[in-house]
């Protein structure tokens, strides 16, 4: 059967899916958490985490809201990291107006920065000293075995070259750190039953389990499961969701 899944794009069809992203994403923040309590509930309320000490966390493609959110109450932590191509676009973010708008060029060069919530409160806090970057998930510049956890939901379907990512995310994370990974799933019956989300602007890679798995060999699972079609995010397009906490060998 032919390979449908998608593991690489070209730049410019990235740069695409950010341009359509960030639009997509003023018009529903504020009302909208991009899913991060449906991934907390899936994961079991992140209670294999829950006690732990790590004093450097990574969030990968954290996006407005981040998921680090929920995870921060119920572990320690001193440094975040937090990397997303859009993120200052979203540190900018002025309510009800749209980034591309004449109007939020002005309002951006006269007023206040109006940030979302999570991120407003989080550099209000001065628990934890806080580092931001805007580099794409493949060119991550930050050193080797930096970071103690790396927390990756939701993300591996906006970027541009799967392996490269997973690559970068395995060179930063610390020997014995752990990796918090949690994607929606494309096969070839997705394929025949909605091959227009293949062409969806805002989400160039297609994975299936396979695709991560090669990956993931150097990592003992603490918490997995790969929840069934009807039990995941978007049973329209997607056979599976894949969940996973696990430690580097």
């Amino acid at each position: 059967m032919k390979k449908v899944t998608v593991t690489k794009v070209s730049t410019e069809r990235w740069r695409k899916a950010q341009a359509f992203e960030v639009e997509a994403i003023y018009s529903i923040m504020g009302a909208h958490d991009d899913w991060n309590r449906w991934w907390k509930d899936r994961f079991e309320g992140y209670k294999v985490l829950q006690g732990k000490k790590f004093p450097k966390v990574l969030e990968v493609g954290c996006g407005p809201h981040t998921n680090l959110r929920l995870i921060l109450p119920h572990i320690t932590a001193k440094e975040i990291y937090l990397e997303d191509p859009l993120i200052q676009s979203y540190l900018d973010f002025m309510p009800g107006v749209p980034p591309s708008s004449r109007l939020s060029r002005v309002l951006r060069r006269s007023a206040p920065i109006v940030q979302p919530i999570f991120l407003q409160s989080l550099f209000k806090d001065k628990s934890y000293r806080i580092h931001i970057s805007s580099a794409p998930l493949e060119e991550l510049p930050y050193q080797q075995g930096l970071v103690d956890l790396t927390v990756c939901v939701n993300v591996l379907d906006h970027v541009f070259d799967l392996g490269r990512c997973m690559a970068q995310m395995d060179r930063v994370l610390k020997k014995g750190g752990i990796l918090v990974l949690g994607q929606d799933l494309s096969n070839q019956e997705d394929y025949k039953k909605a091959p227009d989300s293949w062409k969806d602007i805002g989400h160039p890679i297609k994975v299936n389990e396979d695709d991560l798995e090669k990956y993931l060999k150097n990592y003992k699972p603490l918490y997995k499961k790969v929840l069934p079609r009807k039990a995941g995010r978007n049973p329209s397009a997607h056979y599976g969701t894949y969940l996973l906490i696990a430690r580097k060998n």
